[in-house]
């Protein structure tokens, strides 16, 4: 269970696509594994948990099903999101704390934000939102199922038309909050179709996938070691200037070795991502300096953690991303420094290029960025056909790569899987879809 303020345990749908009924329990065993055949609602009901988590009203509103239950923890309490359809064939809501009746209010497909948007916008919105909207053969204008050319005004009249045109209530307005607090990352099973998509900005870039990661690695790198250094000289010279003074603070006592191996240890990080810092000595004998100047030093090596610190997390980031794709990568593995990014090493007679790794190494490689890198701290992290291209054995370590990663960011992984395999035994981790409609 990740250690975050709240979590998904459980959701019900009844007659969802008109045909299947599911109970979902155990999601908040993570990692969770939903398993079931193609066409099932597996990843339909991963965009689901995610649109209701980023308030998109839009796709709820189009998916079909009779209703909808989302059993969630917010600091231990246990709340209810629930969704049912209308005789109208629209949908009611509410939010309430288990136990509690529901009372229902139609649900506005369109967030309050909307309708300060121009129309040029609200038409981009639509577009966003709504799957069946794609740009007309012009480039410049709409078309859906019904009409081929639109343009933004047109578009933008049809769709609201169909959603009713208040805000969106509960029956307890402040448990609305509970939403703000969950935190989501979907991320889909053509996810390097969509990373290329998200990251060529226009179409005459075709920049590898592997190279937008290595160099988001290395802008990661250059920035934040940067602004440590930044942090450091500032901080040194207010030591400069306190000590001319007179006016060091004191210091509780401290073991000055442990200090200094503390040190040591951060600063052995930033050799291993490129930069050389010289270690300080921790083999002499403190017996030799007097008081004042282990104060001195003490308030020093003090002023140096606590730059460090400000950092821990993009450190973390580095070590625990480049760890856990070494464990699964054989025979090579990377490098990750300021200068290049990442690099490729191997034992074996030819070094490859990052851009020629196979489907699954990259697929191993954009996995782990877009979870590490890309999702938040205390988020939900979903996960559809995360398998792809892996071999059994990759597939084996996947799940105690998960419990890693959650343990060190707090993070709720719900995964959609075809594979059993990828729970790596853990029978109380697979969820197997079934009909009890």
């Amino acid at each position: 269970m990740s250690q975050s303020n709240f979590e998904i345990s459980s959701l019900s749908v009844e007659n969802l696509f008109g045909a299947y009924s599911y109970n979902i329990q155990g999601l908040n065993s993570n990692p969770s594994y939903i398993i079931g055949p193609n066409g099932s609602g597996k990843t339909t009901i991963l965009n689901l948990i995610h649109a209701i988590c980023q308030k998109n009203w839009a796709y709820i509103s189009r998916i079909r099903f009779d209703a909808l239950k989302v059993k969630v923890y917010v600091k231990n309490k246990a709340y209810i999101i629930h969704f049912q359809k209308n005789e109208k064939g629209s949908v009611d809501w509410d939010i309430y704390q288990e136990n509690d009746t529901p009372h229902f209010h139609e649900l506005a497909m369109f967030p309050e934000e909307y309708y300060s948007f121009s129309v040029n916008q609200r038409a981009r919105w639509i577009h966003k939102n709504f799957s069946e909207v794609s740009f007309a053969f012009c480039g410049r204008h709409w078309k859906d199922a019904e009409n081929q050319h639109m343009n933004a005004s047109v578009l933008v009249k049809k769709y609201e038309k169909s959603s009713p045109p208040q805000n969106n209530s509960t029956s307890t307005p402040e448990l609305i909050d509970i939403l703000e607090s969950f935190k989501t990352k979907l991320i889909p099973a053509d996810r390097l179709v969509k990373f290329e998509l998200e990251n060529n900005e226009n179409e005459d870039d075709h920049t590898h996938i592997m190279m937008h990661i290595s160099r988001a690695i290395q802008l990661t790198i250059n920035r934040n070691f940067t602004q440590a250094f930044q942090s450091k000289l500032s901080l040194d010279n207010d030591f400069i200037n306190r000590w001319l003074k007179g006016n060091l603070d004191q210091h509780s006592q401290f073991d000055l070795f442990d200090t200094i191996r503390e040190v040591n240890d951060y600063e052995q990080l930033m050799r291993e991502f490129g930069f050389e810092p010289n270690p300080i000595i921790n083999n002499f004998n403190d017996s030799e300096f007097d008081e004042k100047s282990i104060r001195l030093l003490g308030y020093f090596l003090k002023s140096r953690l606590e730059t460090f610190s400000k950092y821990d997390d993009s450190v973390v980031q580095l070590s625990l991303f480049k760890s856990i794709v070494n464990n699964a990568l054989q025979n090579k593995w990377l490098e990750i420094n300021y200068q290049n990014g990442i690099t490729v090493e191997t034992n074996l007679p030819d070094k490859p290029d990052i851009t020629d790794l196979s489907s699954g190494e990259q697929q191993i490689i954009s996995m782990n960025y877009e979870i590490i890198f890309n999702s938040p701290r205390n988020s939900i992290v979903l996960l559809d056909e995360p398998e792809l291209s892996m071999h059994t054995t990759w597939q084996e370590k996947f799940s105690s790569s998960l419990k890693e990663i959650s343990e060190i960011r707090s993070v709720q992984f719900i995964c959609a899987t075809h594979s059993p395999a990828i729970s790596a035994g853990q029978r109380e981790a697979l969820i197997r879809l079934k009909n009890v409609g």
